[in-house]
Formats: structure tokens, C-alpha cells, sequence
């Protein structure tokens, strides 16, 4: 599963309410694991671990719904997720794709991704 998350959603607020939303957001959807990580981070990896488990959902076929929160991407007392890595029996690798974006696949074994540039003429 792939998936490409933006982090200029919550480019109008203040620090202090993109906080929150981002508080809110993670305890509503986000395992313990993840909660624990995201608390002590800053709001990309919040981006990280959403892009993650959107991925996964979408490796797994089940979409977000009331299990979202069930699942972690992130074992527990991890400090920083690397750029591949595994947990849930399954792999993870972010994707450095552009400022501001978080690009995460999610594959049953470790594979390195590559992007490809094109060039417009």
C-alpha cells in the first residue's frame, strides 16, 4: 500500500491549536505506541505515522475504521522511526519525496523504493 500525506493541511493555525488538532487527532486514531512516539516528536512524525498506517490499511484492504487504532506502526519505546522499517509484521519506507510531504509504502518484505524523475519537455 502507498500512500502521500501533506503537511501544509494546518498551514492557518497557531502552534498551540496545531497541537492540539494534532493531539485530538492521534487519540482518537493512533495506538498507545504511536501516541507515546508522536508526544515526544514534532509534526511531521505525526505525518509519518499517519502516512504509515494509511499505507497499511491500504496494503491490508481494510480502510480506516473503528480498528485504526487497534494496529501501531511504531513499537513500543521506539525514539525515532528510520526510513525503512518493520513492525506489525509487515515493512515500512518512507520516501523522501518533496518539502512538506510524507510518501510511506507498505510491503510484506524490506525492498528499496526509488523515484523516478521525468522530465517535462
Amino acid at each position: 500500500g502507498v500512500d502521500l500525506q501533506i503537511h501544509d493541511c494546518m498551514k492557518n493555525l497557531t502552534d498551540v491549536d496545531v497541537e492540539k488538532q494534532l493531539s485530538k487527532l492521534s487519540r482518537r486514531f493512533f495506538h498507545q505506541y504511536e501516541q507515546s512516539y508522536i508526544s515526544k516528536c514534532t509534526k511531521e512524525h505525526f505525518f509519518d505515522v499517519l502516512c504509515a498506517k494509511e499505507s497499511y490499511v491500504k496494503y491490508t484492504g481494510e480502510g480506516i475504521d473503528d480498528n485504526f487504532s487497534v494496529f501501531s506502526v511504531v513499537s513500543p519505546g521506539i525514539e525515532k522511526l528510520s526510513n525503512m522499517w518493520c513492525s506489525n509484521g509487515v515493512c515500512f519506507e518512507k520516501v523522501n519525496f518533496l518539502d512538506n510531504y510524507t510518501l510511506c509504502v507498505c510491503s510484506e518484505e524490506k525492498r528499496e523504493i526509488k523515484l523516478l524523475k521525468f522530465l517535462h519537455l
